[in-house]
């Protein structure tokens, strides 16, 4: 008598595999999809900042669509993650370009920090748009830092030290705070659409600072899989506009 084959259904012989290896600043570790089916190649692709998942969940089912051949795994990791070493094959990273020798970059989207909270919360305090007005509201920080030199560009006379301060280790938690009404917090702009769309969130002051550093996607020039690479590379190319 055999076992019972608790193995997953066999996939089409020509399925493909994509593994999606998230860096982050705090460790996660999230798997989307299983691996299942032959392994015939693949691309791992490193995201190197936690908010990213805010953007790339929603497109994820687009991609499925387009792409019905490749299964998708994402990892979750605290280290920056090693091309050769870690098997990555993609990589999303925030800093300047070039990032090395042998490496492609390709801009995804520049970094735009914007101040973001509940409508609600809004509704209750009024905008923050006045510094006797911004005393009135928490600041949510992250592990960046970037409230001073976006409350100079906001109040170029100068602002008032908050008397209310909360502090995250990850930019994540500091939107879904902001999200929860619990205070004013800063994101790229591009962690927030979706918020903003929806109104889950809405941006109470218009001044937006923008960084030196961006978002790039970022492979070897001679990738192991190039078939994979460059659907994968082409399909997240195409989600910035």
């Amino acid at each position: 008598m055999h076992p019972p084959d608790t193995r997953s259904p066999a996939a089409p012989e020509n399925r493909a595999l994509v593994v999606l290896l998230v860096s982050v600043s705090l460790a996660l570790a999230w798997i989307l999809q299983p691996f299942f089916g032959t392994l015939l190649w693949g691309a791992i692709i490193a995201l190197l900042f936690a908010p990213l998942y805010r953007w790339l969940l929603p497109r994820l089912p687009g991609f499925t669509e387009a792409h019905p051949d490749i299964d998708l795994r994402i990892h979750a990791s605290e280290r920056v993650s090693n091309f050769q070493s870690d098997g990555v094959d993609l990589a999303v990273r925030l800093g300047r370009a070039p990032f090395g020798p042998g490496l492609v970059a390709d801009l995804l989207f520049d970094q735009v920090i914007v101040a973001v909270a509940s409508p609600l919360l809004v509704d209750k305090l009024g905008p923050p748009d006045r510094p006797e007005t911004l005393q009135t509201y928490a600041l949510l920080h992250d592990a960046h830092d970037i409230w001073p030199a976006f409350l100079e560009r906001a109040f170029p006379t100068g602002a008032p030290p908050a008397p209310k301060n909360i502090r995250f280790n990850q930019t994540s938690l500091a939107i879904e705070a902001a999200i929860a009404g619990q205070g004013l917090a800063l994101a790229s702009q591009i962690f927030v659409t979706e918020d903003l769309a929806s109104g889950r969130l809405v941006q109470p002051l218009p001044q937006e600072l923008r960084t030196e550093a961006a978002f790039y996607l970022v492979f070897p020039r001679k990738p192991r899989h190039p078939d994979a690479v460059q659907q994968v590379r082409d399909w997240l190319i195409a989600q910035k506009d």
